[in-house]
């Protein structure tokens, strides 16, 4: 069992309009790249990037942001018989696994998931922690995936830093098979807080004004996370109560679960085999 702050889901909900300064998400940009990479580096992705699942801290590490939760992981790359990670073939097609708000739209087509599509979910999340909001929030699952596809970057975009646009960018150009350059990232992220003159490794707003009172929550490793998110703070931009969490086929028309491919999320390696 791990002891953590508050998630940034709710840090965001107790600012004032409801939304962190581009300071802060900026840093937060930084270290969850950083959690994000890491994880990919030793061959799993998570599917289920979002501000619930990011937590920060408590006492000497308030301002260090922690990524949980990671029922939904799956492992994509394996060992080669000599020991070099490669990646695994890409299904045809599969079940929609993830949240419906911070998915990617490869998600919504049922293609497998792949490094990018974390980042995606990190980027959806940076923006609305940014916003207050995103385009499509709100949304039932099939309109959410029609507004992804067709909303234009100045819109998706209005109010946050130029450096989003080279990131949106990036990701756009990214497939299964491609590395991700989180490096670029954390570059673009960094020289914007530099110029706003603004440490990578200072508090965050919340810590620094003593905004929020410290408060803990305990995030048991076999705690079932609840996917359906309802904001019952009132968003003004959510009308109704809507499921953003589909993850499975049970939920969809049985034409749409037509040769689904089958969900090994991690490779099982016989020991003994020659």
């Amino acid at each position: 069992m791990s002891l953590l702050g508050r998630e940034l889901s709710d840090i965001r909900r107790r600012l004032h309009d409801r939304k962190m300064s581009i300071g802060s998400v900026l840093k937060i940009g930084i270290q969850s790249t950083t959690a994000i990479r890491d994880l990919h580096k030793i061959g799993f992705i998570h599917r289920d990037i979002k501000p619930s699942n990011f937590a920060m801290g408590r006492d000497q590490k308030a301002n260090i942001v922690f990524m949980f939760d990671f029922g939904l992981a799956r492992q994509i790359m394996l060992p080669d018989k000599d020991g070099k990670m490669k990646l695994r073939e890409a299904r045809k097609k599969v079940a929609f696994r993830g949240t419906v708000r911070y998915c990617s739209l490869n998600v919504h087509l049922y293609r497998e998931q792949g490094r990018h599509d974390d980042l995606w979910s990190m980027f959806y999340m940076l923006i609305e922690l940014l916003s207050s909001t995103l385009p499509w929030k709100g949304m039932a699952r099939k309109d959410s995936a029609h507004v992804k596809q067709t909303v234009s970057d100045r819109i998706l975009l209005a109010g946050c830093p130029d450096c989003f646009g080279d990131i949106n960018n990036h990701l756009k150009s990214l497939t299964y098979l491609d590395t991700p350059n989180y490096a670029m990232f954390q570059t673009k992220f960094t020289k914007e807080l530099n110029k706003l003159k603004i440490k990578p490794s200072g508090p965050f707003e919340w810590n620094e004004k003593g905004i929020l009172k410290q408060e803990t929550s305990a995030i048991a490793e076999n705690e079932k996370d609840v996917k359906v998110e309802i904001d019952k703070t009132g968003d003004t931009d959510t009308g109704r109560v809507v499921d953003e969490s589909v993850e499975s086929e049970e939920s969809v028309g049985e034409t749409e679960t037509t040769n689904l491919a089958g969900e090994n999320t991690l490779e099982i390696f016989n020991t003994n085999k020659k």
